[in-house]
């Protein structure tokens, strides 16, 4: 009885098993595409026209892959006719002939081995005892930037605050430098920095001296940074939990030790963390 019943089971499969098979060749899922042994696209075409299968993600592959534009056009047509969407297809081509032509434009610069080196866009705020950084890897704040950096350092040391990183933007290789030296000097021990959001690293540096406003980021009282800006948002939401809250002044609020915590810096401290 029991070898009837397995035998009627394993029956049933081997049917279900040939009808999908069945199913799926119709479809054309288990077929490549007739057009890949097609030495142009005229001979291509004509055996499109007498095609009778629905069309497959490789006869459209291997027909832009072959940059058989009539034939390409035809085939999507089709595939509206037949109510299949291929469209990862032509967008996965569209991304990949893109990038190639992107390179090729690259490379039309005569430079284009060379790495430009730039100062990163930040923004400052400060409170009596600490001072808060969030640098975005790009030349202008509002413009977009490197969103994946590598080769990071940062260092802490005295009054003297320096980063460094490789990123890549628009397909080309940028060498993001900001070097800053401080109106005061800032404990390097205590001081951190984290990668806050994509594309930005944010740090929180503690004055050696507290309960001291600086007049000034920089000691260079001339020198004047283009792209170094207010960062009006930390230093109002600063101002208001200090307002609203009785946290000592030398301690950050939680929301800031939040955005920082995890990455602390000693002296010369190196870094490697890929966002």
């Amino acid at each position: 009885m029991l070898k009837n019943i397995l035998s009627a089971i394993y029956f049933l499969l081997f049917i279900a098993f040939i009808s999908n098979f069945v199913f799926c060749e119709h479809l054309g899922l288990n077929n490549t595409s007739i057009f890949a042994s097609s030495q142009n696209e005229s001979d291509a075409i004509q055996i499109f026209e007498k095609l009778t299968r629905n069309i497959i993600a490789d006869d459209l592959t291997t027909s832009i892959s072959r940059g058989w534009w009539t034939l390409s056009k035809k085939l999507i047509i089709k595939t509206h006719e037949q109510g299949i969407d291929l469209s990862p297809v032509v967008r996965s081509a569209e991304l990949s002939i893109r990038r190639e032509l992107n390179e090729l434009t690259r490379l039309l610069n005569k430079k284009h081995s060379e790495v430009a080196t730039l100062s990163p866009a930040f923004q400052w705020a400060q409170s009596s005892d600490l001072v808060y950084l969030n640098i975005k890897f790009t030349y202008r704040w509002n413009a977009p930037g490197a969103l994946k950096i590598d080769n990071e350092i940062v260092s802490i040391h005295d009054n003297v605050f320096f980063f460094s990183a490789m990123g890549s933007h628009s397909h080309e290789k940028k060498k993001y430098v900001l070097n800053l030296e401080l109106f005061d000097e800032v404990d390097s021990d205590l001081s951190e920095c984290s990668f806050g959001s994509v594309g930005k690293l944010s740090c929180t540096l503690f004055k050696k001296k507290s309960n001291a406003i600086w007049p000034r980021l920089l000691k260079d009282q001339k020198l004047k940074i283009p792209n170094m800006h207010i960062w009006w948002e930390m230093r109002e939401k600063h101002e208001n939990l200090k307002a609203n809250s009785s946290i000592p002044d030398g301690n950050p609020p939680s929301s800031v030790s939040n955005e920082t915590k995890g990455l602390k810096y000693n002296s010369n401290s190196t870094i490697n963390e890929e966002l």
